[in-house]
C-alpha cells in the first residue's frame, strides 16, 4: 500500500511538471526565428510570473494529493471507508460541493455528476474514466473517516 502511495505522489509530482515543461516547450517553439537571447528573456519573464500563481498551484494540488493519499491508505488498512469533505467556503467549486459528505462506494471509488470515478480528492481516476483536470487541480478536499 505504501509503495503505490509514493508512485501515486511521484506521479502526481511529474504530472505536474510536465505542465511547466510544456509551457517551456510551446514558448520555444512559439519563438523560435527569435535569437537565443531573447528567447531566453521572454522565458526569464514568464516563468518569474509563473513562480507566484503556478507554482502555488502546483503546491496545493500535490499537498491535497500527499495528504488524501496518506488518509486513503490509513483509513483503508484500518478497515474504515473515507467520506469526501470539502473546506465549506466561498472558494468550493461546485463539484466539489456536491461531492461534500459522499462516502465511497464499496470498491472505494467517489463518484462524480459527470460519472467520473476518483479514489480520493487529487487521487487517481479509475480505469475507463477520465477525472476532468478542473476537479483535481487546486483541490482543498479532504477525507474523514467512517464506519464501514
Amino acid at each position: 500500500m505504501t509503495r503505490d502511495l509514493n508512485a501515486n505522489i511521484s506521479e502526481s509530482i511529474q504530472d505536474s511538471m510536465f505542465l511547466i515543461k510544456d509551457d517551456v516547450i510551446e514558448t520555444i517553439a512559439e519563438n523560435a526565428t527569435q535569437p537565443k537571447e531573447v528567447i531566453d528573456e521572454i522565458l526569464q519573464r514568464k516563468f518569474r510570473t509563473l513562480s507566484t500563481s503556478r507554482t502555488k498551484m502546483i503546491a496545493q494540488t500535490t499537498a491535497t494529493s500527499v495528504t488524501t493519499g496518506t488518509q486513503k491508505s490509513v483509513f483503508t488498512g484500518m478497515g474504515i471507508k473515507s467520506m469526501w469533505n470539502s473546506q465549506r467556503d466561498g472558494r468550493v467549486r461546485p463539484s466539489h460541493r456536491r461531492m461534500d459528505g459522499q462516502i465511497e462506494n464499496d470498491l472505494g471509488w467517489f463518484k462524480f455528476r459527470d460519472g467520473s470515478l476518483i479514489d480520493r480528492p487529487c487521487g487517481r481516476s479509475q480505469g475507463g474514466t477520465s477525472v476532468d483536470v478542473s476537479n483535481v487541480v487546486n483541490c482543498r478536499c479532504y477525507l474523514f473517516p467512517v464506519q464501514k
